[in-house]
């Protein structure tokens, strides 16, 4: 067995993965209502939804207390406590499950084509080391963060969504034993 860390959201929920909002939770949560209805390629439907009403977001985020962006809009942002996200994205290419750190992936509100350029550098983690891309994001890894949104907004933890305007994130360094696979 070996410890790892997992990220306690508010006082009553849990991930062990990744938390995520913004434009990602909007494709996430647009794509589980569709599934649920029969819709098919409901998560292509729910980025074509997030296309539109979902990269101008006015969420402020502090990372242990620093405010990110100086409150500005943003397009998305993840707290990882393990790399990808979606089963495909390395949304957090330099976290670690057992270094008592959340990796606090902020990316700018940019314009579509700029958007549009940055997905595949963001699906393989390679947008924090690209000069291009990294300059739309703000990298930070803290204990935790706090959001705010004066819209209800929802968040991701690790596929769930839980609608909010006040999420408050902390890490619990080694809180459980995972047993890793040889």
């Amino acid at each position: 067995p070996h410890k790892i860390d997992i990220l306690k959201v508010n006082d009553d929920r849990y991930s062990i993965n990744v938390c995520n909002f913004g434009f990602d939770a909007i494709v996430a949560a647009t794509g589980a209502r569709l599934s649920r209805k029969g819709w098919k390629n409901a998560y292509r439907w729910g980025i074509v939804k997030a296309i539109f009403c979902g990269r101008f977001n006015n969420i402020k985020v502090r990372a242990d207390g620093e405010l990110l962006d100086e409150g500005k809009r943003m397009l998305l942002c993840t707290l990882g406590n393990n790399c990808y996200v979606g089963g495909e994205f390395f949304c957090s290419p330099r976290s670690r499950n057992d270094d008592g750190l959340i990796e606090i992936g902020y990316c700018k509100t940019v314009s579509l084509i700029t958007f549009l350029s940055l997905i595949k550098k963001y699906a393989l983690g390679q947008h924090l080391d690209d000069p291009k891309t990294s300059r739309h994001f703000i990298y930070r890894q803290g204990r935790s963060v706090d959001i705010h949104s004066e819209k209800q907004i929802e968040i991701c933890l690790d596929g769930e969504m839980l609608p909010g305007h006040d999420f408050h994130v902390e890490i619990i360094p080694g809180a459980i034993s995972f047993i890793i696979p040889k």
